[in-house]
């Protein structure tokens, strides 16, 4: 009947063989999330006041709505498939990992905090990986930031 204010851990598989959407939600606490095998259609992904971690590196992505309210999240892009999406960014740090081999087009705009893509060329707020052009799978995000910054491979990774 009460709350033991101990640590919850939750062990929940994703079927792989169809698409599901999926919402999370981490709160005043922390996220490790491993979607590895995933299908994913739209992957909504609220953190606020918290800390979280999640994995994509081997899920295949549709759509992505992320955002992020006082707190951290780092997230490893999918390789193996074209999507596209958001990431809001409100007083926190966001680390986000793309592998190499995917072409990935990003248009930000920051106010009161930065954006970093290093080794990306830029017309403006547009900015795009080497490889944009010939990759086999492309990302389009657009990415927002209010007193906070979002790294794009940061050194010591994301995980």
């Amino acid at each position: 009947s009460g709350l033991t204010g101990g640590r919850d851990v939750w062990r929940v598989t994703l079927p792989t063989s169809n698409r599901v959407d999926l919402g999370l939600d981490v709160n005043a606490g922390q996220g490790r999330i491993n979607l590895g095998g995933a299908q994913l259609g739209q992957l909504d992904l609220t953190v606020n006041a918290a800390d979280a971690h999640v994995d994509l590196a081997n899920a295949s992505l549709d759509q992505l709505a992320a955002s992020l309210n006082a707190g951290s999240t780092s997230l490893s892009l999918p390789s193996a498939s074209d999507f596209s999406g958001t990431i809001h960014v409100n007083a926190g740090a966001f680390k986000l990992c793309a592998p190499g081999d995917l072409g990935l087009r990003v248009t930000s705009t920051a106010t009161l905090g930065s954006a970093s893509f290093p080794g990306f060329s830029h017309d403006g707020s547009t900015w795009e990986s080497p490889n944009y052009v010939t990759a086999s799978h492309h990302a389009e995000l657009t990415v927002t930031v209010n007193l906070g910054s979002v790294n794009l491979n940061p050194v010591g990774g994301c995980l």
